[in-house]
């Protein structure tokens, strides 16, 4: 077994090697790398095999979104101009996670020009979360207007690709501009009900009072995406006019939409959604579902002043499952 000390060069050998096991040491030490090892890295990468690459790409943004300790922004970034699509695209991914001027740049060159819709698409969804600080004052509109304004323009552009211009109305909508309220309208009388759905999504993040009853609407709507969507808007809104409709799909037999509306409950809050969730949790035998119930119900309990605490019995947990998973805190 390889450990974090073992010589790159050795490492980047075993990458090579499709024979060995994917060196975990190796994508430890490139998180926030030497120089040195960087250097020594970037000028074997040519030579490991595609496959390797992309996997070992995709073991980086699994890592790093399952973990903020790791810091992949230069690899990621140098991995982001591989010759092939897919570790392109896992590339971009990994550099979610990063929050630095230069990954927005660098989003902004692969929304615009990379050859490959899918690594448009996530560097879209990339861009997003620069989008959002703005609104909140963590970063000025001047800094980030063109990503903004590339944005509203690939979605008003009908001859790109339908699920990247969804990307970009999801990645852009939280931006309180006019322009981008009337995107989100154009796409919420889309025929496409994947396009509808990510208008909905859209409302959600945006956030703008108009959108209540758009949102009330879609919670009633025969296709599921287009309920989901709408319970994740409502609880992003707070709209207490969505709990009667949040709370009968809060009992759906869709696993997702149950799930999505139990959250929103939790984020409206409020005396009738505390007691319905107080309810479910005295039903629910299932233990992951149960602990999603105790989060909602504890996070709507704080709009009524009160944090919700329950007594489950021995039989309601899961004998594999710590205790202190489940209980309230």
């Amino acid at each position: 077994m390889r450990d974090i000390d073992t010589p790159i060069e050795t490492l980047i050998d075993d990458l090579r090697d499709v024979a060995q096991p994917m060196p975990t040491a190796l994508v430890y030490r490139l998180s926030d790398p030497l120089e040195e090892d960087l250097s020594i890295f970037e000028a074997n990468w040519e030579g490991i095999p595609v496959e390797r690459r992309r996997q070992f790409v995709a073991r980086l943004a699994d890592i790093g979104e399952e973990s903020y300790e790791f810091n992949f922004e230069k690899v990621a970034s140098f991995a982001s101009e591989d010759l092939d699509a897919e570790v392109r695209e896992h590339a971009v991914k990994a550099l979610w996670t990063s929050d630095t001027l230069s990954t927005m740049w660098r989003l902004i060159d692969l929304l615009r020009s990379d050859p490959a819709e899918e690594v448009r698409a996530r560097a879209a969804t990339g861009l997003g979360p620069y989008i959002l600080r703005t609104e909140l004052e963590e970063l000025s509109e001047e800094i980030t207007s063109e990503a903004t304004d590339l944005l509203v323009d690939t979605f008003a552009n009908e001859m790109e690709n339908q699920d990247l211009r969804r990307h970009c109305l999801e990645a852009v909508s939280s931006a309180m501009r006019d322009d981008v309220l009337e995107l989100i309208s154009e796409a919420a009388d889309s025929p496409d009900v994947k396009m509808r759905a990510s208008a909905v999504y859209a409302m959600g993040r945006n956030s703008h009072e108009q959108w209540s009853s758009d949102i009330l609407k879609a919670l009633g709507s025969t296709e599921p995406e287009m309920r989901f969507q709408a319970c994740q808007a409502a609880g992003e809104m707070l709209l207490v006019d969505a709990v009667p409709q949040l709370i009968t799909l809060a009992q759906s037999s869709d696993i997702e939409i149950r799930q999505a509306a139990i959250w929103a409950l939790g984020e409206i809050g409020g005396d009738q959604a505390t007691d319905f969730l107080q309810r479910l949790a005295d039903d629910e035998d299932d233990p992951d579902l149960l602990e999603e119930i105790e989060e909602a119900l504890q996070m709507a309990s704080l709009s009524v002043g009160e944090l919700a605490m329950f007594v489950f019995s021995e039989d309601d947990l899961d004998a594999d499952s710590p205790d202190d998973d489940l209980l309230p805190h």
